[in-house]
């Protein structure tokens, strides 16, 4: 995520790979699961007894990145600069 030389395409695919054999934390749609356990089975309760603490966070602040940069994703399938953020902020402006 801080690499501006990095594929968006294939960060997320990353992600996808990554979280494939695992419990996410979130839904499909990132929506939070419930975090006290009602819902979990015994054998999730013993899974999040041996998950890192920073797990969840790391899930949801992936799903934020992908979410704030999705537009802004060039042909070649890297992320725009921030020059290159306000250059075509500053061209929609002059347009309006």
């Amino acid at each position: 995520m801080h690499n501006p030389h990095a594929n968006y395409e294939e960060a997320v695919q990353a992600f996808k790979v990554y979280w494939a054999n695992r419990s996410n934390p979130a839904g499909e749609n990132a929506e939070a699961r419930d975090i006290f356990g009602s819902d979990k089975t015994e054998k999730e309760q013993e899974t999040d007894k041996n998950r890192p603490v920073d797990l969840g966070s790391t899930f949801k602040q992936f799903q934020h990145w992908k979410l704030c940069y999705k537009n802004l994703v060039k042909a070649d399938g890297t992320l725009m600069t921030q020059d290159e953020i306000i250059e075509q902020s500053n061209k929609e402006l002059k347009n309006r």
